[in-house]
């Protein structure tokens, strides 16, 4: 790491030493309200060069020659544009605004804001070497999504897998969500996952996204574990001028009949003669619901026969809030070199009472070989936490993602380097989740399977707290946090092959360690005989005569007799004489774990027009892998007996090519062969061992 570092001052050192023996051409498009296009095409007309506009609107020509100059923009959605310049030794810098409507047409076509938006995700796709889609701001805005994830499945070829109705866990070509990446900026967001290295997409509020870039094919400067595909959130640069913005919405669920509320802020501009930009933006949303669902487990008996192994009847009430912040700082030293520094704050409260009604153990009856029915336990189960002004009775589970960069654009002559360095945390908090479970074993249950879709199983008379018996309370903790520092160096030439053929070669490297633990923590409470009646014939919630089917498939899904979350989170267990409090070891003992990983990457990629048709990009990554992770020794899963360590390292060698074919201004053909890798979950790699002599 010394040793990049190093390489970096030295080209910022020498940057201010060379002298170009030619000019460089900055040119950035916007519309007629200041705001970016990103995608656009710009031709210089007379030295026969071609190149498109970042996500901020810009694109950098190094090596142009002085003299007279004319510029073609193109944009879908927007009338073409030539506009003649002068270019003059030293950095060229101007700006040009493009009108909406398409020339081709007898008519202008003024274009709305949702218009627009696609107008800038197709621009952009239309651009990209690679294959994959893009999702503006705009086109986000127009719809209803709450988080990234909403509005990520509404792009071909995704598919997410949902939480409560909202999406958390994204799914690219059909690959399950472990095998993709997800990147803020272009660095990727760490898991606040327990065992895996999922991204949950309903952490992030979807206002705080400019940009939302979906690789199905990778290039060499991109991370490789993304067997999948990747998605870059990109957030909001400084806009040209002062720009404010905002937002507030409420709403009422149906389901639970609770509130919603929205709150959106967005402030920015530039000061000081455009040399520094500000923007801060701000989301909140707070949502009240809740979710009602049945769940099966089929058995195969004889041939021809299926039933119920166990079914459950469950009810969920739910507030979710999330909280987030972000804000980005840019500063021109010169017009040769941009310094950025920026930093996001997510935060998601997600607090939940379930109370599950579960028929499990099923098995069917005979007599004198005659089939008499089906027999199974019979549990229900409510969960909770304890009463104060942070749990409020309900199970608390607390996510936190926060980022903090720093970057910069060097022209160094006819040259570019760029860098940046990041450093981000996710953490998951759960602290004293309570689940207080009765019973009645041996019972005779009545089971209709007649629609498979719908089926259901429950006891012949319902049940009373007289006919519960106490099984089993619970106190569980879990403490997850991952934190990661990336720092990557590109340095980009441009070129030109026969005056007419734009190329560039890019090398680059990076350098990200990761740390991550799990720190997990489980108790019993066992009444004693004094208080095991009180708890057995406590006075106990029947939803079975609450109106709470209408969301359910159909009113013989009736849940029954309930422990209230207020006789769960009210009493106090610990140092309470009623209670026999014993540590469950085998619960988390052989969970418990620390993780670190290094990986380095050098690549290099190589970008050329073939002809004016064709273009490519190719080139190839390679990333070192070293892992040291720890796990527990158990014995017979409740004696520890010291750790275990595992330290080891490979290399992945990572060729890709990438082919653009447009054999007409409407039509783009695509072609891609990449290789990624995906890395397993960390708990996949941890060397605990949990040794049982008696099952030898």
């Amino acid at each position: 790491m010394r040793k990049l570092l190093f390489c970096l001052v030295c080209f910022l050192t020498i940057s201010s030493q060379l002298k170009a023996q030619n000019a460089v051409l900055k040119v950035k498009v916007v519309d007629e309200n200041s705001l970016n296009l990103p995608g656009a095409t710009i031709t210089l007309a007379n030295q026969k060069r071609k190149s498109f506009t970042d996500v901020n609107g810009l694109v950098v020509f190094t090596n142009v020659k002085t003299g007279s100059e004319t510029i073609l923009i193109s944009y879908i959605g927007y009338q073409p544009l030539q506009k003649d310049i002068t270019i003059s030794q030293g950095v060229n810098d101007i700006q040009i605004e493009m009108k909406q409507g398409d020339g081709n047409l007898r008519s202008i076509v003024i274009l709305g804001d949702r218009l627009k938006g696609q107008a800038k995700a197709l621009n952009q796709q239309k651009t990209n070497g690679n294959i994959g889609n893009i999702i503006s701001a705009d086109q986000i805005g127009r719809f209803p999504d709450q988080n990234i994830g909403d509005a990520l499945k509404r792009v071909p070829g995704i598919t997410m897998q949902n939480d409560q109705g909202e999406a958390r866990d994204i799914i690219i070509r059909g690959l399950a969500p472990q095998l993709n990446a997800v990147a803020l900026n272009g660095t990727r967001i760490p898991s606040a996952e327990g065992d895996n290295r999922k991204v949950q997409m309903d952490l992030i509020p979807s206002d705080m996204i400019q940009t939302v870039e979906v690789n199905k094919t990778l290039t060499p400067d991109m991370d490789a574990d993304a067997i999948g595909g990747s998605v870059n959130l990109i957030t909001r640069p400084a806009p040209n001028k002062f720009r404010f913005s905002s937002t507030i919405s409420g709403g009422k669920n149906q389901i639970r009949n609770g509130n919603i509320f929205n709150l959106s802020m967005l402030a920015g501009g530039r000061l000081f003669n455009n040399k520094l930009g500000i923007v801060g933006s701000l989301t909140i949303n707070d949502n009240n619901y809740g979710s009602d669902n049945i769940e099966g487990v089929w058995a195969q008996g004889a041939p021809g026969w299926a039933y119920l192994a166990e079914h459950d009847i469950r009810k969920y009430d739910v507030k979710r809030t999330r909280r987030s912040f972000n804000a980005t700082i840019d500063y021109r030293l010169n017009k040769k070199n941009t310094i950025t520094l920026s930093g996001m704050y997510n935060w998601r409260d997600d607090w939940e009472n379930r109370f599950r009604l579960r028929v499990t153990g099923i098995s069917p009856q005979f007599s004198s070989g005659n089939f008499t029915g089906y027999r199974g336990e019979v549990r229900v189960q409510t969960k909770g936490g304890i009463d104060n002004d942070r749990v409020k009775l309900r199970r608390l589970e607390e996510q936190i993602v926060k980022t903090a960069s720093a970057k910069g654009e060097h022209i160094l002559g006819k040259t570019i380097l760029e860098w940046s360095s990041s450093i981000s945390r996710a953490s998951e908090y759960r602290p004293n989740e309570r689940y207080l479970e009765y019973n009645r074993t041996n019972q005779f249950v009545r089971m209709d399977v007649d629609n498979p879709r719908l089926p259901y199983v429950t006891t012949f008379t319902p049940l009373g707290s007289a006919d519960l018996n106490f099984r089993r309370l619970t106190e569980q903790f879990g403490d997850v946090f991952e934190n990661d520092w990336t720092t990557k160096i590109n340095y980009k030439i441009p070129f030109v092959l026969g005056n007419q053929l734009n190329g560039s070669l890019k090398l680059g490297v990076r350098y990200s360690e990761r740390s991550k633990e799990r720190i997990n923590d489980f108790y019993r409470y066992t009444p004693t005989s004094t208080t095991l009646p009180l708890i057995r014939t406590m006075n106990l919630v029947n939803y079975s005569n609450q109106n709470v089917y209408k969301f359910q498939a159909g009113d013989k899904f009736r849940l029954g007799p309930f422990a209230t979350p207020d006789f769960l989170g009210k009493t106090q267990l610990q140092g309470n004489t009623a209670f026999t409090r014993t540590q469950r070891l085998e619960e988390f003992l052989a969970l418990n774990y620390k993780a670190n990983e290094t990986i380095s990457a050098v690549y290099l990629r190589y970008d050329q027009e073939v002809s004016k048709k064709v273009s490519l990009i190719t080139g190839v990554r390679l990333e070192n892998t070293q892992v040291d992770y720890t796990g527990n020794n158990v014995l017979n899963e409740t004696t520890l007996q010291g750790t275990t360590n595992l330290k080891s390292s490979y290399l992945n060698v990572l060729p890709n090519v990438n082919l653009r074919y447009e054999p007409k201004e409407d039509l783009i053909i695509r072609w891609g062969f990449t290789s990624g890798i995906a890395r397993p979950g960390y708990y996949e790699l941890v060397p605990y061992r949990n040794v049982l002599s008696s099952d030898n």
